[in-house]
């Protein structure tokens, strides 16, 4: 995905100065969230939906997960805190456990890729797109690509630990390895929210993957996404900036399988069936 954006930057300089950037990245933000159509977000109390939630006032907000699941409570606090409405889309480990499969099977037939990371947040995903059709709302938004372009994941911490001690080498090795990832998002992760939109004839909105704001974020300094212990640095000042309170801009990444407990669901199923995830997984399809 935006091989044309990785071969128009390949010689341009780096951003660096932190606030311009910062009041740039709102302005396109902005811009991006933007749509006419009523739309769903779903509410986890993380930086990406925090922020999505704060600049798109008019959308509905939905937090869901497993009984007692981190998101649930982090969503409500929140919610709590800016006054704003959200619903609870709570459910028992048993119906989880119907939803895992339901979703396998859903993925299976439209041959996305089958994992324990896809099911969980297939999952989250499934139970999102059923509550807008609950509520006559046809566009989901999402924050998928914010950890590709910002630096979201543990392999981003580790090529800075590796390599800042050379920023050169640590650009160009992160760079590539937030490209890789945007390659990776088609073929994994918009097959998988694709699919499952479909079934619900929902359709599918993601701001982080607005090309003239994944244009520009891919050109931001590196130095600041990541450091040894923070992912995501400027976009979390920029949700601060904005009005999200410090406590969720700054709240650690919790992905969506663990924070809405699904992941505890599914290694249980697979227990019950004496597997592991991925025996049980190979399993069902």
């Amino acid at each position: 995905m935006f091989p044309n954006i990785e071969r128009s930057l390949k010689n341009k300089q780096v951003l660096a100065n932190k606030e311009e950037i910062i009041k740039h990245l709102s302005y396109l933000l902005q811009q991006a969230v933007k749509t006419p159509q009523s739309h769903l977000l779903g509410l986890s109390g993380g930086v990406d939906s925090a922020l999505l939630a704060k600049l798109s006032p008019s959308a509905t907000l939905v937090s869901v997960g497993v009984e007692h699941a981190p998101d649930l409570y982090e969503a409500y606090q929140l919610a709590k805190r800016m006054n704003w409405q959200v619903t609870s889309k709570e459910i028992t480990s048993e119906q989880a456990e119907e939803l895992i499969k339901k979703v396998i099977n859903l993925l299976a037939k439209n041959k996305a890729i089958i994992d324990p990371i896809n099911i969980g947040v297939g999952v989250v995903d499934y139970l999102l797109c059923e509550a807008a059709q609950e509520k006559g709302i046809k566009v989901l938004m999402s924050g998928l690509g914010a950890e590709e372009i910002f630096g979201g994941y543990q392999t981003h911490v580790e090529c800075y630990k590796k390599y800042h001690h050379d920023p050169p080498q640590f650009i160009k090795e992160f760079q590539t390895l937030c490209f890789q990832r945007l390659q990776n998002i088609e073929q994994r992760d918009l097959a998988r929210d694709q699919s499952i939109a479909n079934q619900f004839g929902i359709t599918l909105k993601a701001p982080f993957l607005d090309e003239e704001l994944v244009t520009y974020a891919m050109q931001i300094s590196p130095l600041l996404k990541v450091n040894t212990h923070e992912r995501k640095l400027i976009l979390r000042e920029v949700a601060e900036h904005l009005g999200v309170p410090k406590e969720w801009a700054w709240r650690k990444k919790v992905a969506a399988q663990y924070g809405s407990k699904i992941d505890m669901v599914l290694k249980k199923l697979a227990k019950k069936e004496k597997k592991t995830v991925r025996q049980y997984l190979d399993a069902v399809k």
